[in-house]
């Protein structure tokens, strides 16, 4: 140093005031860096300073929890680990939902859209409140409403005569029992006339299935009353309610009663032997080989026996009202 202030202090003193003007600025430059360093790396200066800490390269994931593929979540993690995630069914990228592209539509008036099922991708379609206004599409119904999920009305009053319902058959015979042509035979299967009802059923789940031919609405399971005696049948008709027989329908005692032979008539399907209710039909512990009693009484013989109806073979008769035990099959509503 001292050497250069020699050079420095033998130099013209304009030169000299120049050299040191050239000289303040660099030494400036070199205590701001050093100050930079220390603030940055903190009072350890640059023996903290730790280069292992860069950033390492990271790998999105849609992680998939075992036996809960509905909690699906996106993650980041460390090149390392992408292999074993890999291995228990994690896919790259982020999550996508099995719902992407699932648009949920009401199926009927009586259900909602609903929400889709992230695990399954279904809708889940529920139905609307019990009395939701709708549009059974029948003519002869009035104030429709849902009912756990169906669409149904009251039978409106007719004003005109009551048309006559089809029997359901519809092939023909000759004299001899040989199934033959209906064409220009004039036998019921060739006509087929009547009205009819599609569906013919409803079942109300509710213990409960509504005839969409004849409004009348039956008792679903038509064994669970059991046979009886005709005068204990009317009883334990008109005293059957709800929580009996399986039904949730909210009746009590005197909404029901025994049929008359008209209306267990007019269940009859005489398309077919065995079984002569119509196809597909909801009920069920339907007894087919005994009768069924009516509330009708016949009315030509001195002890007024009473109609009753057999399902299996269409038979319509009389039994003795005092003597025989027979089944019952409770009807509500009816004009």
């Amino acid at each position: 140093m001292k050497c250069a202030a020699d050079c420095i202090t033998g130099l013209p003193e304009k030169e000299r005031i120049m050299k040191r003007g050239q000289r303040v600025p660099f030494v400036l430059f070199v205590v701001c860096l050093v100050a930079a360093m220390s603030f940055a790396w903190g009072a350890g200066g640059v023996a903290d300073l730790d280069v292992s800490k860069r950033g390492k390269p990271k790998v999105t994931l849609c992680h998939i929890p075992p036996g809960d593929p509905a909690n699906a979540q996106t993650i980041v993690v460390g090149q390392a680990a992408v292999e074993a995630h890999l291995a228990h069914g994690d896919y790259l990228g982020e999550c996508h939902s099995v719902c992407d592209g699932v648009t949920c539509t009401a199926s009927d008036q009586c259900h909602l859209a609903g929400t889709c099922d992230p695990a399954m991708g279904v809708c889940s379609n529920p139905v609307v409140a019990n009395g939701t206004a709708c549009d059974d599409g029948n003519p002869a119904t009035t104030s429709d409403q849902c009912t756990n999920g169906v669409c149904g009305g009251t039978v409106v009053c007719a004003t005109a005569p009551s048309p006559v319902p089809k029997t359901g058959q519809t092939e023909c015979w000759d004299r001899y029992g040989n199934s033959i042509g209906c064409a220009g035979t004039g036998q019921d299967g060739e006509y087929q006339k009547g009205v009819s009802a599609n569906p013919r059923f409803t079942d109300d789940l509710d213990g409960t299935v509504r005839d969409n031919l004849t409004g009348l609405i039956w008792l679903k399971d038509a064994g669970c009353l059991g046979r009886h005696y005709w005068i204990d049948a009317l009883t334990v008709s008109r005293t059957l309610a709800n929580g009996a027989c399986g039904l949730t329908d909210g009746s009590v005692a005197g909404d029901w009663r025994l049929p008359n032979i008209k209306e267990l008539q007019s269940l009859i399907y005489y398309g077919q032997l065995g079984t002569a209710l119509p196809p597909g039909h909801p009920f069920s512990g339907v007894v087919y080989n005994d009768p069924y009693w009516s509330s009708t009484g016949y009315a030509y013989w001195e002890s007024h026996p009473v109609w009753i109806v057999r399902f299996d073979d269409a038979l319509i008769t009389n039994d003795n009202r005092a003597a025989s035990q027979n089944y019952v099959w409770p009807v509500r509503g009816g004009q």
